[in-house]
């Protein structure tokens, strides 16, 4: 997947954790709208659009991502919209280098993607018990 199109708009309001907000556009096909920049204790970072709902048991209040992906892709489009919003934000594009931007890409841990294994390799290790999986 490509992002072949990221608009980020920069919030200026002082004492609030909300940066700005991004559009990503991935293979000109999926649009990601609302997604949030957020100073957090550790820095920047992003978070995915989320609703809210009440937890039935504890009656809480509680917030859910609207949709789910996994940390690879998460991190990647993290990078880019955080990379952009520095820029917009004045900080270098040689991010990290010089300890001049609020975001440190280098100090992300990666997630390396999991190797594609076949539905026999998956029996054999996961299934143990003799029950098969069929896909």
């Amino acid at each position: 997947m490509q992002i072949t199109s990221l608009e980020v708009r920069k919030i200026e309001k002082d004492n609030m954790s909300l940066k700005g907000v991004a559009v990503v556009t991935m293979d000109h096909c999926l649009r990601l709208k609302d997604i949030k920049i957020v100073d957090g204790p550790k820095g920047l970072f992003i978070a995915m659009p989320s609703k809210k709902f009440q937890d039935s048991k504890s009656g809480e209040e509680k917030y859910s991502d609207i949709f789910e992906m996994s940390f690879y892709l998460k991190d990647f489009l993290q990078e880019d919209i955080l990379k952009e919003y520095n820029k917009q934000a004045g900080y270098s594009n040689s991010v990290n280098k010089n300890n001049d931007g609020p975001y440190k890409p280098d100090e992300v841990k990666r997630a390396k993607p999991k190797e594609a294994i076949s539905v026999d390799e998956y029996n054999n290790k996961i299934a143990g018990d003799g029950e098969e999986i069929s896909f």
